[in-house]
């Protein structure tokens, strides 16, 4: 009997994985120090189950409204679902009825209305680092980290379980993930109780060797993993 082919999608997945494993050897990191995320924006539930059969299951999604149907009854015993895009704060209550993790904190105004909407229960959460200080764009400064973290313990419901880099979208992102860095190495390092900071998310698809090799735990991918996204130019 012949064997199955190979698939584009597993193809992907385990030029992922090996692309992973020499960016870890060439640091001296061990294969457990990184988790590999798929980001499923722009994707069907057939691509997301595609996904599930080959192992994965975490995954991440920008937009609340578009993980509701696609996460809809696959249960969250089995998957670890984290929400990466901005969270407006209309969309808090749904969005913690289908996330495990907001990586995307961004505010107090955001904290306070997790606390509203979980009364007896705690929120992971990671603090969105704007790596690049583009004002276009959410999140915190890196300067302003320490103070925003310091602030975060007057929430009993809100638990920091690590920061979120959005760096710039250029050809060489190391001084910005090198910073973004030092500033979670330094952070974690403070006596918080409400924010143990054991995650830093950081890398996608264009740079997650480069992330690796600052000390990312948890990369980001979309494209070089999942895929092209239907309707949108390569």
């Amino acid at each position: 009997m012949s064997e199955r082919p190979v698939g584009a999608l597993e193809a992907r997945y385990a030029a992922v994985q090996e692309r992973v494993k020499r960016a870890l050897s060439a640091v001296g990191r061990s294969p457990d120090s990184i988790r590999i995320m798929a980001v499923t924006k722009g994707h069907g539930r057939d691509r997301l189950e595609e996904l599930m059969a080959m192992g994965l299951t975490l995954f991440g999604e920008n937009r609340v409204q578009e993980a509701q149907p696609k996460f809809h009854g696959l249960g969250r015993e089995t998957l670890n679902l984290h929400l990466i895009g901005h969270l407006q704060t209309n969309k808090v209550k749904s969005a913690l009825e289908i996330f495990q993790v907001i990586q995307s904190l961004d505010s107090i105004r955001l904290a306070e209305t997790i606390e509203a909407r979980s009364p007896g229960r705690t929120v992971s959460v990671m603090v969105e680092v704007n790596a690049g200080r583009e004002p276009q764009k959410f999140g915190i400064w890196p300067e302003a980290v320490p103070a925003f973290l310091d602030s975060l313990g007057a929430f009993s419901a809100v638990r920091v379980i690590g920061l979120m880099a959005v760096v710039p979208y250029v050809s060489d992102t190391r001084a910005f993930m090198e910073e973004t860095a030092a500033v979670w190495r330094k952070e974690r390092s403070v006596e918080r109780p409400w924010a143990p900071l054991n995650d830093l998310s950081m890398g996608s698809s264009n740079d997650f060797e480069e992330a690796i090799g600052h000390g990312s735990t948890l990369i980001r991918l979309g494209s070089v993993l999942v895929g092209e996204r239907p309707g949108y130019p390569g």
